[in-house]
């Protein structure tokens, strides 16, 4: 019997809650999302690794909105130049809906290329690393 590939091979997750990184780690075992998983619960934490210079970047960030003390929107932006010279996609992982002004924020933000509704949905990873991969492409180019 032949294994599934991985989707990723490395995934950070930034979320304060236990059950809902779990809930992600156990969505990714049961879709093959990633070889690899490295989790922060804090936002301070994760920006200091992800704007650390010698820390090898994942291909994909999942990141609460919701982080106490800075929101993952701020941590993204605090981030973003980094995350967009190594071509890291971003999903926003959400309770509940964003007010309109923030979601606007985060639409306009290059680097998020998606939200997921918390708990997450084998369906819903399936359908980002499709459109992840899509995103990533190399784009053709044809001389007429």
């Amino acid at each position: 019997m032949t294994e599934r590939p991985y989707l990723f091979d490395e995934v950070l997750i930034i979320d304060d809650d236990d059950l809902d990184q779990a809930s992600c780690m156990r969505a990714f075992k049961k879709t093959n999302f990633s070889r690899k998983t490295i989790s922060f619960k804090t936002a301070e934490a994760a920006l200091t690794f992800l704007t650390h210079p010698m820390s090898k970047l994942p291909e994909l960030l999942l990141v609460d909105v919701n982080i106490p003390r800075i929101s993952g929107l701020e941590l993204i932006e605090r981030a973003e130049e980094r995350l967009m010279q190594h071509g890291v996609a971003v999903a926003l992982l959400l309770s509940c809906p964003l007010p309109r002004k923030l979601h606007r924020r985060a639409s306009e933000n290059d680097c998020i290329s998606a939200f997921l509704t918390k708990p997450v949905q084998d369906s819903a990873l399936l359908s980002l690393a499709e459109n992840t991969r899509s995103r990533r492409a190399p784009k053709l180019s044809s001389s007429i």
